[in-house]
């Protein structure tokens, strides 16, 4: 039956169909996957997320690089400060190695700063400016680790803050015969805004799916680009990184996956990372990945189906590597599914009783991982659910830029991006929003013209699209009063 009492059960039209499969079904699948693996990783146990005691001992054999370009001096400083907290780990024959690609003379006063405060600090710190080769990250970090590097490498950007017994505890992750070693990720902010604050708490489920999740699943755990701790022969034995690489960290997982290597993730220690305050800072660092994970896919997808790993691993790090694609398809769906239904004057959303009601559960399903997984961190309700708002207009306001920056990245062979600005260089930041303007106008028009042709399902699911564009547009850099201080970060 197609009806009952009136009510349409299924789809009137192909053209629902198509939309369904392939605008609408992606993302709610990817919510899905989330959840399984949200719930399969709090649950399991006989999986590889591994929780290494910390039992003390020294960083001997360990060299810490953290690449240096255009970044604030009191980042610098703050990292060297928040390292000599760590004196219980910092033991040994290591070495802590900023590499600098900036002038020599811009680096110069930076370098003389923390060299006397790490001597001050009594840490074993190197300032080093590089002149020769080429500029960029990849080809600091091969440099340091061709002619400097000790057995283990631990990468970390100069923003993050490693809690006690991170960095140990990767180091014994890795002697123990992982080819890199990756921890949890917890976000902090130096701006107190609304977006810093729902990108630092989001970034709590993001880890629980994607790396305690999946390491459950024994899926292959690509490196996260600050906080990897690597074997220095296996970085030797895939080549190193490849310059000229946006995506740096997914790319040198499928050379390591290529060969055969693991990658282990410990869920007990965790690295505090600076989450962008200014929604320009959050989209410039979104264009970078969803590009960058499309190159990693476009030049990748050969080492990893050509891997030693089981079948089903190079499957799913190949999906992981299209993680963006269904983020892309939201924006992509705002821009077509209203002119397709003015188009066939068809009211293309009035898909049916049990579309909608699929739709909605595996949503529900979803966002009670979600929850689950803010209330599982200690926040208070109400805070939860208001996370959980906020993140949700983020991404549906950046879509159009993810939708951008993934056909460019499956089309274009070379992008000049911009890094993420950090701290004081953040500041300066101006978000004018035009992309999200004229989507929200776009947005807007086609709701009127829809629901003035009485397309009514249509012109109402728009709104998903309008409420959380006004809300980021209004909200994102509103300044919030903290309550309570943020833990781990010490005077840095």
């Amino acid at each position: 039956m197609r009806s009952v009492l009136g009510a349409q059960l299924f789809f009137s039209s192909v053209a629902q169909v198509v939309v369904f499969i392939i605008l609408l079904s992606p993302p709610v699948i990817m919510g899905l996957v989330h959840a399984i693996l949200y719930f399969r990783g709090r649950g399991g146990r006989d999986s590889q997320v591994l929780n290494v005691a910390d039992s003390g001992g020294d960083l001997s054999g360990v060299t810490i690089v953290v690449p240096v370009k255009d970044e604030p001096e009191s980042l610098v400083l703050g990292m060297i400060n928040h390292m000599a907290q760590l004196r219980s780990e910092l033991r040994g024959d290591y070495e802590v190695v900023f590499v600098c690609d900036d002038p020599p003379e811009k680096a110069a006063p930076v370098k003389k700063s923390a060299e006397k405060l790490a001597q001050d600090l009594n840490l074993k710190v190197r300032f080093m400016i590089r002149t020769e080769g080429r500029k960029g990250r990849a080809a600091a970090l091969n440099w340091v680790v061709r002619n400097f590097a000790r057995d283990v490498v631990i990468i970390l950007d100069v923003d993050t803050r490693p809690q006690p017994g991170y960095l140990t505890n990767l180091v014994k992750c890795v002697r123990e015969g992982n080819a890199a070693c990756v921890g949890r990720w917890d976000g902090y902010w130096i701006i107190p805004t609304k977006l810093a604050r729902a990108v630092g708490h989001s970034m709590k489920y993001l880890v629980d799916t994607l790396y305690r999740g999946r390491a459950s699943k024994r899926f292959f755990i690509f490196p996260l680009g600050s906080g990897t701790a690597f074997d220095k022969s296996a970085l030797l034995k895939v080549g190193l990184w490849d310059e000229g690489i946006v995506q740096d960290d997914m790319h040198i997982g499928t050379k390591l996956m290529w060969k055969g290597y693991r990658v282990g993730f410990i869920d007990n220690v965790s690295l505090k990372v600076l989450v962008p305050s200014r929604y320009e800072a959050l989209k410039l660092q979104q264009a970078r990945w969803s590009y960058g994970a499309m190159e990693t896919l476009k030049n990748g997808w050969r080492r990893i189906f050509r891997s030693p790993h089981p079948l089903l691993k190079r499957v799913e790090a190949t999906l992981f590597l299209m993680q963006y694609v269904p983020h892309a398809l939201l924006a992509l769906s705002g821009l077509v599914i209203p002119a397709l239904a003015l188009l066939l004057r068809q009211d293309i959303m009035l898909l049916g009783v049990v579309p909608t009601a699929s739709l909605l559960v595996l949503i529900g399903l979803y966002g009670y991982s979600f929850y689950s997984s803010l209330r599982e961190a200690g926040l208070p309700r109400s805070l939860t659910i208001r996370t959980m708002g906020a993140s949700s207009s983020f991404t549906i306001s950046l879509s159009p830029i993810v939708l951008a920056y993934t056909v460019i990245g499956l089309l274009r062979n070379r992008y000049s991006y911009r890094v993420t600005p950090k701290g004081e260089s953040e500041s300066a930041l101006v978000s004018r929003c035009l992309e999200e303007k004229i989507f929200l106008a776009y947005v807007v028009g086609m709701m009127i013209l829809n629901i003035i042709l009485g397309n009514y399902a249509t012109g109402l699911w728009l709104l998903m699209f309008i409420a959380p564009l006004i809300y980021t547009l209004t909200n994102a850099e509103r300044i919030i009063e903290l309550r309570n201080p943020q833990p781990g970060l010490g005077s840095s």
